[in-house]
């Protein structure tokens, strides 16, 4: 019996432990989003990734890594200073088509650790899509003018 107990109050505890797990600093956007492709005329003008996390995240205990079809991207990271959950990452070097690798290893302010990385293409070509896709909607038609007689 006591041995029965035993594993029950282990069993408890352990489940226990799981279910309370501190929330991470998730990555909740970015631009370019992952999985994405950006022509490469888009991608020379804007030159800088950003990063959008559910927590407010602390830049010294952070680290960011932007990895191109070239190697490692030299990189000034910053924060916006009213939002401390967004993240920016700015490119110093020419971007080239290919693919980018985006990887982190967070600390929220609340302490909790978060790891990731998200990849987007840079093409020649430009990004296809449709004008709804991009919540552009179609011009208004507007009525013809009455003729004169």
């Amino acid at each position: 019996m006591k041995s029965f107990l035993r594993q029950a109050v282990i069993a408890i505890g352990i489940v226990t432990a799981f279910s309370n797990r501190p929330a991470l600093a998730d990555l909740t956007s970015s631009s370019p989003d992952a999985n994405s492709t950006v022509s490469l005329r888009d991608a020379r003008i804007i030159n800088q990734i950003d990063l959008r996390f559910s927590e407010d995240i602390n830049l010294y205990g952070s680290r960011f890594a932007v990895i191109g079809p070239h190697g490692h991207l030299f990189t000034t990271i910053g924060q916006d200073i009213n939002v401390k959950s967004v993240v920016f990452l700015s490119l110093w070097k020419e971007i080239f088509p290919g693919r980018y690798t985006v990887q982190w290893q967070t600390i929220s302010t609340s302490k909790h650790r978060s790891s990731g990385s998200l990849t987007f293409t840079v093409s020649t070509k430009a990004a296809t899509f449709s004008s709804t896709e991009a919540g552009i909607a179609e011009p208004i038609k507007q009525p013809d003018e009455p003729k004169s007689p």
